[in-house]
């Protein structure tokens, strides 16, 4: 943490109005430059109330979670894996490519499926022995 990024850390915002002028002055930060707003690929699938940016002096990254409702939201900081990033051109904003994580599926549908043909085989070769033993006998 730095003298630039310190003073937005927010446990809690009170109110909507409260939100809505952090929200003013974060964007103002993101426009000179002192934070910038990091997009994954994850987030852009589906819509998130939660914003990452990182301070561009100590590099450090924050959540901002949007307040609905009851929930009243926050912006703090959090520790996180390194991922590339490529700068958009015209705009303070990142797309993190995360190339990393590779769908595993489920190993117990694979399974079930394997099983499944063992059995299916096991009853052709016992259905096959059967018929020939009818027929010969």
């Amino acid at each position: 943490m730095c003298e630039h990024c310190t003073p937005f850390a927010t446990k809690t915002f009170s109110s909507q109005e409260d939100f809505n002028v952090f929200e003013k002055a974060l964007d103002a930060k993101c426009e000179d430059g002192t934070f910038i707003q990091i997009v994954s690929s994850d987030d852009t699938e589906e819509m998130s109330l939660q914003s990452r940016y990182q301070c561009t002096y100590c590099n450090n990254d924050w959540v901002l979670s949007v307040p609905e409702h009851a929930y009243r939201g926050y912006f703090l900081e959090t520790v996180d894996t390194e991922q590339e990033q490529e700068q958009t051109h015209d705009t303070n904003r990142f797309y993190h490519a995360d190339f990393s994580k590779k769908s595993k599926g489920n190993c117990g549908c694979y399974l079930g499926m394997l099983f499944l043909f063992v059995i299916l085989i096991v009853y052709g070769i016992y259905s096959l022995f059967s018929f020939l033993f009818d027929v010969l006998f």
